[in-house]
C-alpha cells in the first residue's frame, strides 16, 4: 500500500513538473515570437552558428519551444519533447558558458523575449537556471523512460510543419 501511494505521489509530481515546464517553454517561445527580431539578434550575438543560417536557426528554436511546450502540457510525445528540450537547454548552456568565459556578456540572453530586458546582461544566474532546468528535465526523462504512453491521433503530427509554415510567412 505504501509503495502504491509513493508511486501515485511521484506520478502527480511528474505531471505537475511536466505541465509547468510545458507552460514555461510555451510562454518562452510565444514571447520570442512577439519580438522575434530581438531574439534573432541575441542568437547572432552568441556567435555559435554561421550568420547565414542565424534567422532559420532562430525560427527552429522558437518553433521547437512552442511545439514541445504544447506537447508537454497536453501530455503527448512526452519523451520526444523532453529530449528536444534537454538538447536545447544543453545548447543554450554551452552558448552561455562561451559568452561568460570570453567575457562577451554585455547583452541579454533574450531567453524570455521582452521580459529578458529586466534580467540584465548574461550572468552566472543564467547558468544556474539552466542547471535547474536540466535537473527537472532529467527527472522527467527518467520517470517517463519506461512508461507506455498513449499515442496521439495522426493529425497531431501536422502541428509541427503547420506551425513552421505559419511562422515563416
Amino acid at each position: 500500500m505504501t509503495s502504491f501511494l509513493q508511486l501515485q505521489s511521484k506520478e502527480r509530481l511528474a505531471s505537475i513538473i511536466r505541465i509547468i515546464l510545458g507552460l514555461l517553454f510555451l510562454f518562452s517561445g510565444l514571447i520570442k515570437i512577439y519580438d522575434f527580431e530581438s531574439f534573432a539578434l541575441a542568437v547572432k550575438l552568441f556567435k555559435i552558428i554561421p550568420q547565414q543560417i542565424n534567422y532559420l536557426f532562430s525560427i527552429i528554436i522558437v518553433s521547437l519551444e512552442v511545439i514541445c511546450g504544447i506537447y508537454l502540457v497536453l501530455g503527448i510525445f512526452i519523451e520526444y519533447s523532453l529530449t528536444i528540450l534537454y538538447s536545447l537547454i544543453f545548447l543554450f548552456s554551452i552558448a552561455l558558458l562561451k559568452v561568460l568565459l570570453l567575457k562577451e556578456n554585455n547583452f541579454s540572453c533574450n531567453c524570455f523575449g521582452i521580459f529578458s530586458e529586466y534580467m540584465g546582461e548574461i550572468s552566472v544566474w543564467n547558468i544556474i537556471f539552466s542547471l535547474f532546468l536540466f535537473g527537472l528535465l532529467t527527472f522527467l526523462i527518467s520517470f517517463y523512460k519506461d512508461k507506455e504512453l498513449p499515442q496521439p491521433p495522426i493529425h497531431v503530427y501536422l502541428l509541427i510543419p503547420l506551425f513552421l509554415l505559419l511562422f515563416c510567412m
